[in-house]
């Protein structure tokens, strides 16, 4: 999906430009989607010793670097240490927290295979609740790989990878890059430009080549010349100083747009149609396509070879009709 704000855009506003690409849709599968939706959420459970001497669970992060056990509030006590003294408080009453919801998620789920659970000692139950806890994890992690897998992977295609990245950065480059020299389009977008002897930046220029045949592939060569005629009106307009003239008699905004007609003829991108295939160049009526687009390098050096599902939309500023009456 592509919703390009026209008017926005026009005022250097990158947020008025987004993409939002779909491939296959594998998690919407309903049989994919009952057995994730079925499953307890993930969670990283570890056993915590009471100061009263019942044995409770706490919530981790996987990574033991990022482990809460160690850290405290200014000199004091390690908040782990305070926890088995108030583990109510820190838990959260009833269902409102996490934890307990989580807890009671994946004990109903045990209850209901394992006899007389709740006859269990609270130190077997939990370090029982933990180990369960791990195969949900792994089942999810696993159901997460088929659905990558299903998503992105085919008989010619062996990594279960999206075949484009970072789409939307190539898509805004391609709008703006028509709006501006490239060397602005970088300094607007942050893409880092090293050769600093030339007056253009080469990383923004190949990120639009991609992102203009996207545009083109969905909205045709010809409409997409016209969104960026329009476009390229109003970063005119938002130029001039309040409206006043810019040296030829038309007023910025009102009569300039049948003044600068001829002047800005000229403007519409031609590299955008030169770029374009012969079999995206024609018009599309749906909302959904799909496209293969070759493209030899990207800015990150890597090879893409499919594009996918494209679903393009178009928001239209209220105020471009008043620019363009």
């Amino acid at each position: 999906m592509i919703e390009i704000d026209e008017w926005q855009a026009a005022q250097e506003n990158i947020e008025a430009v987004s993409v939002c690409v779909t491939w296959r849709c594998v998690d919407h599968d309903p049989v994919l989607a009952a057995l994730i939706a079925g499953l307890p959420p993930e969670n990283y459970f570890i056993p915590i010793r009471l100061a009263d001497g019942r044995t409770e669970l706490a919530v981790d992060h996987p990574d033991p670097r990022l482990s809460w056990k160690h850290l405290r509030f200014g000199k004091g006590p390690p908040i782990f240490e305070l926890a088995k003294h108030n583990y109510e408080a820190w838990a959260g009453e009833g269902l409102g927290s996490r934890l307990a919801r989580d807890r009671k998620q994946l004990t109903d789920m045990i209850r209901r295979h394992v006899p007389k659970f709740d006859d269990y000692t609270d130190k077997e139950q939990v370090d029982f609740i933990i180990r369960t806890q791990k195969k949900v994890n792994a089942v999810r992690r696993s159901v997460k790989g088929l659905v990558n897998h299903l998503e992105y992977a085919s008989p010619d295609r062996y990594k279960a990878v999206p075949p484009l990245k970072d789409e939307t950065e190539k898509v805004r480059a391609a709008v703006f890059s028509e709006l501006m020299d490239s060397r602005r389009a970088g300094e607007l977008l942050a893409v880092r430009h090293n050769d600093k002897t030339r007056y253009e930046n080469q990383r923004v220029r190949k990120m639009a080549k991609l992102g203009r045949r996207l545009l083109c592939g969905y909205y045709g060569a010809a409409e997409y010349g016209a969104k960026i005629n329009r476009m390229q009106r109003f970063y005119k307009f938002w130029r001039l100083p309040d409206g006043h003239s810019d040296g030829d008699g038309s007023q910025g905004g009102q009569g300039g747009q049948d003044g600068q007609d001829g002047h800005l003829g000229h403007l519409v991108t031609e590299t955008a149609v030169e770029e374009v295939d012969a079999e995206t160049k024609e018009k599309v009526s749906g909302i959904e396509i799909e496209e293969d687009v070759s493209v030899a390098d990207d800015d990150q050096g890597g090879q893409i070879s499919e594009v996918g599902h494209l679903e393009f939309g178009h928001l239209k500023s209220p105020a471009n009709e008043h620019i363009l009456s």
